[in-house]
This record gives structure tokens, C-alpha cells and sequence, in this order.
């Protein structure tokens, strides 16, 4: 008999029960809770795809075939972008300017001072894929998560509602970004792995992420 792997859902309910109910929850401001939702649900990811890596290994094992050991993929994950420039040497930004979400990861990585002084409130372009949707609690706002190569640090996009969303929510275990524009209308907005462009004001690093507001999400 081979040893049951807790489920995801439990341990992804369990750590989210931890978050909604822990003790000081009710003492936290909305966006210091909002701040610990969201690093809750990273650790929550992080976790999935350890689960989903132990569970692969595991059908392997029971077929008789050893799994791969660790950095022997074929598939291997990218290498962390590296800043091929200091921050100094780069031209003034403009809300025209368009950043790569690893790039402007790296430049907080390599010259987090730095890069706090270069991007702290301007308003410019970042390019990446989402990874995650925060929808807000009881505000009219909903956070894009974009997560670089390196894994770190996330990028927290804040947009508003247009005007005509009633409510924005999540959809397929949070797979799916809907706004619902009427009793019977609903418009799906974005899923995780899309490529987006969205433009924002630089909030800076905060809690491990660099957060953006005012943003307006571009396709493409």
C-alpha cells in the first residue's frame, strides 16, 4: 500500500483558513491583510507544484522507471535575467516606456536602491504573463499577479473597475478573471498564462513585491 499524498485543495483550504481566521487578522488594515492573502496564496503555489511534482514522481516509481534527479530535466527553467546595463546608463522613462516584467525584476534584485529611486512613483509600460488574480474584498479593484523567471520578486498590479463592472471574481479554481456587467451578463477579462502589457504608477518594493497602481491592462 503506497502512502496517501494529502490533496492540494486541503492543504491550499487549510493555509487560506489560517489566513482568513488567524488571530490578528481582524487587527490588520484591509491592505496589510490583502498583503498577507497574497503572500499566503504564493506559498500556496509554490507548494501545488511541489505536490504535483511528488505525485509525478510517484506514478514513475510505481511503473517501475526512476525519476529524473533534480537540474536533469530536458526542460530546463530559463536563467534569471541579468541586467545588461547599470541603472544609471538607461534613458529617462516615459509613460511610453516598456519594461520586460524579468528585466525590471533583475534591476530590483542587482540595485534595489537604485532602482527604488529610478521607478519609485513614475508611470510606465511592464510586459509579462499573469500567474495569479487577486480580486479585491469589498472595493472596487482587482490586483494582476506577474511572477519573473527568478520567481522573485512578484509584480502586484492594482486596476479599478470600469464603471459598467457590477463585480469582478475568479473563475475554474482561480484560473479565470470575469466581470460581471449586468444580471445576466458576465465578460470573461483574463486567464493565468496570458501575456499582458499594463500600464502603471510605481509603487515601489513592498512585502517582497514591487506593487503597481492606476493601472490599465493592455493585451497583446
Amino acid at each position: 500500500m503506497y502512502p496517501r499524498i494529502p490533496s492540494i485543495a486541503l492543504i491550499a483550504a487549510c493555509l487560506l483558513a489560517l489566513t482568513c481566521h488567524g488571530p490578528a487578522a481582524d487587527q490588520e488594515p484591509l491592505d496589510t491583510h490583502d498583503a498577507a492573502i497574497l503572500r499566503k496564496l504564493t506559498e500556496i503555489e509554490r507548494l501545488k507544484a511541489d505536490l504535483l511534482r511528488a505525485e509525478e514522481e510517484l506514478q514513475l516509481l510505481r511503473q517501475g522507471v526512476q525519476p529524473p534527479t533534480l537540474g536533469s530535466s530536458p526542460t530546463a527553467t530559463p536563467a534569471p535575467t541579468v541586467p545588461s546595463s547599470s541603472l544609471a546608463e538607461l534613458p529617462p522613462l516615459t509613460p511610453e516606456t516598456v519594461l520586460t516584467l524579468d528585466e525590471l525584476a533583475a534591476h530590483f534584485r542587482s540595485e534595489p536602491a537604485a532602482a527604488q529611486a529610478r521607478y519609485h512613483k513614475r508611470t510606465f509600460v511592464v510586459q509579462g504573463r499573469i500567474v495569479r488574480f487577486n480580486p479585491g474584498i469589498a472595493r472596487r479593484y482587482y490586483d494582476l499577479i506577474l511572477e519573473p523567471v527568478a520567481r522573485e520578486p512578484l509584480v502586484v498590479a492594482r486596476c479599478d473597475y470600469l464603471d459598467r463592472y457590477r463585480a469582478v471574481f475568479t473563475r475554474d479554481n482561480g484560473q479565470t478573471l470575469y466581470a460581471r456587467v449586468s444580471e445576466r451578463e458576465e465578460s470573461l477579462l483574463l486567464r493565468t498564462g496570458d501575456a499582458i502589457q499594463f500600464r502603471g504608477r510605481c509603487d515601489g518594493l513592498k512585502d517582497g513585491a514591487i506593487h503597481f497602481s492606476r493601472c490599465t491592462p493592455i493585451k497583446h
